[in-house]
Protein backbone atom coordinates (compact mmCIF):
# COMPACT_ATOMS: atom_id res chain seq x y z
CA UNK A 1 0.00 0.00 0.00
CA UNK A 2 0.96 3.89 -0.77
CA UNK A 3 0.08 6.32 1.55
CA UNK A 4 -2.71 4.33 3.25
CA UNK A 5 -4.57 2.97 -0.19
CA UNK A 6 -4.08 0.03 -1.72
CA UNK A 7 -3.79 -0.18 -5.90
CA UNK A 8 -7.55 0.17 -6.14
CA UNK A 9 -8.30 3.27 -4.59
CA UNK A 10 -9.67 2.47 -0.78
CA UNK A 11 -7.58 3.47 2.31
CA UNK A 12 -7.49 1.04 4.95
CA UNK A 13 -10.86 1.51 6.08
CA UNK A 14 -12.30 0.84 3.11
CA UNK A 15 -13.05 4.64 2.08
CA UNK A 16 -12.86 4.89 -1.84
CA UNK A 17 -13.39 9.11 -1.75
CA UNK A 18 -9.57 9.92 -2.96
CA UNK A 19 -7.15 8.54 -5.09
CA UNK A 20 -4.48 5.90 -4.16
CA UNK A 21 -1.11 7.63 -3.07
CA UNK A 22 -2.77 11.15 -2.15
CA UNK A 23 -2.32 11.29 1.97
CA UNK A 24 -0.26 10.52 4.04
CA UNK A 25 -0.95 7.60 5.91
CA UNK A 26 -0.94 9.43 9.35
CA UNK A 27 -2.96 12.72 7.99
CA UNK A 28 -5.71 13.00 9.49
CA UNK A 29 -8.55 12.68 7.26
CA UNK A 30 -12.19 14.50 7.84
CA UNK A 31 -15.41 12.62 8.09
CA UNK A 32 -18.75 13.30 6.55
CA UNK A 33 -21.69 11.78 7.72
CA UNK A 34 -25.86 12.01 7.31
CA UNK A 35 -27.55 14.41 9.95
CA UNK A 36 -30.53 12.40 11.80
CA UNK A 37 -33.70 14.12 10.92
CA UNK A 38 -33.18 15.75 7.58
CA UNK A 39 -33.57 14.40 4.52
CA UNK A 40 -30.69 16.52 2.86
CA UNK A 41 -28.16 17.90 5.35
CA UNK A 42 -24.74 16.33 5.88
CA UNK A 43 -22.01 17.45 8.08
CA UNK A 44 -18.23 17.59 8.01
CA UNK A 45 -16.31 16.41 11.33
CA UNK A 46 -13.00 18.02 11.76
CA UNK A 47 -10.59 18.49 14.83
CA UNK A 48 -8.51 21.14 15.08
CA UNK A 49 -5.97 22.18 17.62
CA UNK A 50 -7.73 19.09 19.42
CA UNK A 51 -11.36 20.69 19.08
CA UNK A 52 -14.44 19.21 17.29
CA UNK A 53 -15.60 21.63 14.35
CA UNK A 54 -18.82 20.84 12.19
CA UNK A 55 -19.64 22.05 9.01
CA UNK A 56 -22.94 21.59 7.82
CA UNK A 57 -23.99 21.35 3.63
CA UNK A 58 -26.10 19.41 1.40
CA UNK A 59 -25.99 18.83 -2.31
CA UNK A 60 -27.89 20.85 -4.96
CA UNK A 61 -29.55 18.89 -7.47
CA UNK A 62 -26.89 19.68 -10.35
CA UNK A 63 -24.66 17.87 -7.45
CA UNK A 64 -22.75 21.19 -6.49
CA UNK A 65 -21.46 21.30 -2.18
CA UNK A 66 -23.01 23.84 -0.73
CA UNK A 67 -21.56 24.82 2.88
CA UNK A 68 -23.72 26.52 5.34
CA UNK A 69 -22.73 26.55 8.64
CA UNK A 70 -20.15 25.38 10.51
CA UNK A 71 -18.39 26.29 14.27
CA UNK A 72 -16.74 24.90 17.24
CA UNK A 73 -19.12 22.36 19.04
CA UNK A 74 -17.01 22.22 22.73
CA UNK A 75 -19.16 22.07 25.28
CA UNK A 76 -22.39 23.00 23.49
CA UNK A 77 -24.39 19.79 23.84
CA UNK A 78 -27.69 21.26 21.76
CA UNK A 79 -24.78 22.02 18.95
CA UNK A 80 -26.96 20.44 16.33
CA UNK A 81 -30.41 21.37 18.09
CA UNK A 82 -29.89 25.30 17.49
CA UNK A 83 -27.88 24.77 14.14
CA UNK A 84 -29.10 21.97 12.12
CA UNK A 85 -32.85 24.66 11.68
CA UNK A 86 -30.67 27.40 10.70
CA UNK A 87 -28.83 25.40 7.88
CA UNK A 88 -32.27 24.12 6.72
CA UNK A 89 -33.25 27.90 6.14
CA UNK A 90 -30.07 28.70 4.71
CA UNK A 91 -30.45 25.62 2.00
CA UNK A 92 -34.28 26.90 1.55
CA UNK A 93 -33.06 30.43 0.86
CA UNK A 94 -30.40 28.81 -1.67
CA UNK A 95 -32.26 26.73 -3.40
CA UNK A 96 -35.14 29.54 -3.92
CA UNK A 97 -32.55 32.25 -5.27
CA UNK A 98 -31.38 29.89 -8.04
CA UNK A 99 -34.28 28.77 -8.94
CA UNK A 100 -34.02 24.94 -7.44
CA UNK A 101 -36.97 25.01 -4.96
CA UNK A 102 -37.59 21.86 -3.74
CA UNK A 103 -34.99 20.08 -5.55
CA UNK A 104 -32.40 19.35 -3.35
CA UNK A 105 -30.71 15.82 -3.07
CA UNK A 106 -32.01 13.60 -0.65
CA UNK A 107 -29.45 11.39 1.53
CA UNK A 108 -29.62 7.92 0.00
Amino acid sequence: MVGGADRGGADQRGHRDRPAGRLRRDAEVPAASAIANSRKLRELRVQHAGQPYRVLYAFDSKRNAVLLLGGNKTGDGRWYEKHVPKAEKLFAAYLEETGQTGQGRPIQ
